[in-house]
């Protein structure tokens, strides 16, 4: 499949276990995805197109409007697309590209490089990691609380974002960063982050040893069930040696020798993808849950809703 053609699958909503396939070729490359409702819009950082896949069982897919758009990322409201054409803008359009609203951003807060559109709420992150939260329920959309910056204390920038979600109440952020010690340098940040809007504060979580959180994804219904998808990352502190460094080697029996290398073997790591759940609330933080392993033909993450995780992969020959 081309960038320029995308799978989409829809889930009848007379029945939560069964869904249908559609398949959709577009005039452009895509770039960006987003869904809200039964429509859906896609840009490229020159164009958006949105369309609506209801009643779509036969393969039909209604064009809504296409217009012109220079923003590198998009979100999909109720009936707006959200976009920021240039830095210190950020406007709430028609699906004709109308706009209809210019949201609060000054250009010293920098490029908006993430939107989060969810529900009722959006939130959206500048190249300056300032995080802004916005209720999109109504008819003009108002900014919640105050403009907030990815740090801890003062001056001391956490990490350069990468990631976030928003929960489904719009009172959590889930983040994921990098670290940056020279520009040309990233490493993958081990903790995961949550800003609880309410409370004006960031919770940090360490994933697993030798682990790094790539994607965050919050229950579709659940605002306090958090998934972490995680890949293997061999940490610089991992020592195997480490094993053997209570007693010497000369002092040691045949006998704890091989239950050493046998305690070794069964400490060998799982090195493909996991999923880490938690539980955040305002009031006990971040509780872990459990961890899943991915399947051998299961790729990525694409959402979680109580039962249920829903996978990207390949089919098994």
């Amino acid at each position: 499949m081309s960038n320029k053609a995308v799978e989409v699958r829809v889930r009848h909503e007379s029945s939560s276990g069964s869904d249908y396939q559609i398949m959709m070729s577009l005039g452009m490359n895509i770039k960006g995805i987003d869904s809200c409702g039964s429509h859906v819009l896609f840009w490229n950082g020159k164009f958006c197109q949105i369309y609506d896949i209801n009643n779509s069982i036969k393969g039909n897919s209604q064009p809504l409007g296409t217009f012109e758009s220079h923003s590198i990322c998009c979100a999909l409201t109720l009936d707006s697309v959200v976009q920021s054409p240039e830095p210190g803008k950020l406007e709430v359009c028609s699906y004709t590209g109308e706009v209809k609203q210019e949201l609060p951003l000054m250009e010293q807060e920098g490029e908006v490089v993430k939107i989060d559109a969810r529900g009722k709420y959006m939130a959206v992150v500048t190249s300056k990691s300032m995080i802004k939260v916005f209720d999109v329920s109504r008819r003009t959309y108002k900014q919640l609380g105050v403009t907030r910056k990815f740090e801890i204390k003062e001056n001391e920038p956490i990490g350069e974002i990468k990631e976030i979600a928003l929960n489904a109440d719009g009172k959590k952020i889930a983040i994921l960063c990098d670290q940056v010690p020279f520009p040309s340098i990233r490493i993958p940040d081990s903790k995961f982050y949550v800003y609880d809007i309410d409370m004006d504060k960031f919770i940090q979580q360490k994933v697993d040893p030798n682990r790094v959180p790539i994607e965050a994804f919050w229950d579709q219904q659940d605002p306090r069930l958090l998934a972490i998808e995680t890949e293997f990352s061999m940490s610089g502190d991992a020592n195997l040696n480490a094993e053997f460094d209570e007693k010497p080697l000369n002092e040691r029996t045949v006998e704890e020798i091989d239950e050493d290398f046998g305690n070794i073997e069964k400490k060998e790591e799982f090195t493909g993808k996991t999923i880490e759940t938690f539980f955040v609330t305002t009031d006990y933080g971040v509780k872990r849950q459990d961890v899943i392993k991915f399947d051998a033909c299961e790729e990525t993450l694409l959402g979680i809703q109580v039962p249920h995780f829903y996978y990207m992969g390949r089919k098994q020959v």
